[in-house]
């Protein structure tokens, strides 16, 4: 039984130990001491976790893709009307699911994959200015 328990403990850390090892670089530590020199009060001093779904687009080029998550139609919005760009949807394992570069000028490019199985993709959108590439999630 404790055998099991240790190779469970090692996949464990196998697979996440990279997570863990980073986070625990990423704090720092402090001490309090008193008059005589002893260490009374330990802090840690750990930036806030973020998780990168959540955070806003920083692009100049995409306004908003939505909805995300989606169950199926995922549509890209511009700044400005554009003619000029391609975009691919992949895997998380880096297999192709969709390939499709605009040829009209547009505003908003939607896009479905509702034949695609429930996961995490990878949407990347090429203009002649940037490349830049966003997580789509798919329920």
């Amino acid at each position: 039984m404790k055998s099991k328990l240790y190779l469970l403990a090692a996949i464990i850390v196998a697979l996440c130990g990279t997570n863990f090892s980073a986070a625990a670089q990423s704090c720092k530590i402090f001490y309090n001491y008193d008059l005589a020199g002893n260490r009374t009060k330990r802090f840690y001093d750990c930036p806030p976790q973020t998780n990168p779904w959540d955070q806003p687009l920083t692009s100049t080029t995409i306004r908003r893709i939505y909805p995300n998550p989606t169950t199926g139609v995922i549509n890209v919005e511009f700044y400005n009307p554009t003619a000029t760009a391609s975009f691919t949807i992949s895997a998380m394992n880096g297999g192709l699911v969709l390939q499709y570069n605009l040829t009209q000028l547009s505003t908003i490019v939607t896009f479905d994959i509702s034949a695609q199985m429930p996961g995490t993709y990878l949407l990347t959108v090429m203009t002649p200015d940037n490349v830049e590439s966003y997580p789509i999630t798919k329920l």
